[in-house]
């Protein structure tokens, strides 16, 4: 009963990835081609299959491997996506389905950002526009969506149709980089004089980009830690070099630091786990492998080469971080000398200073909401949490794994700007997910009385 479980599942995702690669390759083909009525087709295909992922309990997946495609799910630049709206839907119905079993302990601290938010609108004469209305929506519903952690998920398949997401669109943008209309959603950056070229996928900056990929990478670094069948050891592998290759043609050298660091914190587990040793051997022979395929390949060359460029570029913090630390500064500077944005800020109004973003999401979040408007943020995040403290015991999660995770996940927030995005919400469900899955393994891989032939 239930290997036919599964395997029911298996064939619901295997549909649902065919039909998401159909609609990438159209939504291309109309954005190449320029033609509205292909892409007003493949919009209505990718709302056919929305609906059908939420029928079929595979909401989550689908959401996440359109996430790196939705820059492009839209008509023209500066238009909302439709990725949006499905997102939006999504969590309308999680909450119609799962309000009754909601403590609505959190939406008191959503009322109270909103008051703080809206405070500071009022002072300042700004208008409330959609992306504000839609945000505090979003705060009030995201919750409910949490609930389909309840074993509704394979935590490998949610992870490698992510990474299918995210390497289909990297491969894509820089195929198409230079074909028809599709090119205006695509950036490139050329340096000729340091001979260094950047892609940034469709979304116009190599740092957001590259931040899908080291979340995706830490969950597959995570599951490798257990023993695995050989088919999902070897798909694990392939998918970890192939988003390698897709972080580093972002040429970001915060992407690379952080991989370096997941890497370290990985070779450490190994080394602890309470496998056999022919496990842990075949694990760095793994990584080893891995390693030599990008430094001897010629296709890591020229990617490699770039990076190299990247760091020799200066020595001090100003050029490490590309102008971040100045610009850091004059936000610091602003929040000093203006008390009433230090309290309540901005109220999360698209302003920045000196018409630049902070680069940083932290930043950001005290500049747009002012310190008592952060606490309530904090406050929700922390309620939202407790939602599942029943199914999530952090004692029970490795310290190391932790790490892993919440450098791939979050490492990057502190080079990008994410609180008007929808990764702010996503990214912390596969956050939650991934803490679930920590916490339900932890004890089987670090512990001697693991199951001897237990597979993922």
């Amino acid at each position: 009963m239930e290997q036919t479980k599964y395997n029911s599942i298996s064939k619901k995702y295997k549909y649902c990835i065919v039909f998401c690669c159909a609609i990438v390759m159209l939504l291309c083909m109309g954005h190449i081609t320029g033609n509205t009525v292909v892409l007003a087709g493949c919009f209505v295909f990718f709302a056919i299959i929305a609906l059908y992922a939420v029928l079929n309990g595979l909401s989550v997946p689908v959401l996440l491997f359109f996430l790196p495609w939705s820059p492009l799910m839209k008509f023209a630049p500066g238009q909302t996506s439709l990725y949006t709206i499905a997102f939006f839907a999504v969590c309308l119905l999680a909450f119609i389905n799962n309000y009754n079993r909601l403590r609505l302990n959190y939406v008191a601290f959503v009322v109270l950002l909103f008051v703080s938010t809206g405070i500071s609108k009022f002072i300042n004469g700004y208008y409330i526009d959609k992306s504000y209305i839609l945000f505090f929506i979003f705060l009030f519903m995201f919750p409910a969506l949490l609930f389909e952690l309840d074993g509704k998920y394979d935590y490998y398949v949610l992870t490698i149709i992510f990474s299918l997401g995210i390497i289909t669109a990297a491969f894509a943008s820089k195929q198409f980089a230079n074909y028809g209309s599709i090119a205006k959603f695509i950036d490139v950056y050329v340096w000729e004089q340091m001979g260094i070229t950047r892609y940034s996928g469709f979304y116009g900056d190599s740092n957001f980009y590259s931040a899908h990929i080291t979340v995706a990478l830490s969950g597959i670094m995570l599951m490798l830690l257990k023993r695995l069948t050989q088919k999902r050891f070897i798909v694990l592998i392939i998918t970890a070099v192939l988003l390698l290759y897709s972080g580093l043609l972002s040429a970001s050298k915060t992407f690379t630091l952080i991989a370096i660091i997941m890497a370290l914190f990985w070779v450490a587990l190994v080394l602890f786990l309470k496998n056999k040793v022919s496990y842990k051997l075949l694990l760095i022979s793994a990584l080893l492998i891995a390693v030599g395929v990008v430094l001897y390949s010629g296709v890591f060359a020229d990617v490699l080469d770039v990076i190299v460029r990247r760091f020799n570029q200066g020595n001090d913090a100003q050029t490490l971080t590309t102008g971040r630390t100045k610009l850091w500064k004059s936000y610091f500077s602003v929040l000093m000398n203006d008390f009433k944005v230090l309290f309540i800020g901005q109220g999360f109004t698209n302003i920045n200073v000196a018409g630049r973003a902070s680069h940083n999401t932290l930043i950001q979040s005290v500049y747009q909401f002012g310190i008592v408007g952060l606490v309530f943020f904090i406050f929700w995040i922390i309620s939202v949490f407790s939602l599942n403290s029943k199914q999530i015991n952090l004692k029970r999660v490795n310290p190391i794994m932790m790490g892993i995770l919440v450098l791939g996940c979050f490492g990057l927030w502190l080079s990008l700007d994410l609180l008007f995005f929808d990764e702010l919400f996503l990214i912390m469900y596969y956050f939650v997910f991934s803490l679930k899955w920590c916490e339900e393994t932890s004890g089987k891989i670090f512990k001697s009385n693991e199951k001897k032939g237990e597979t993922e």
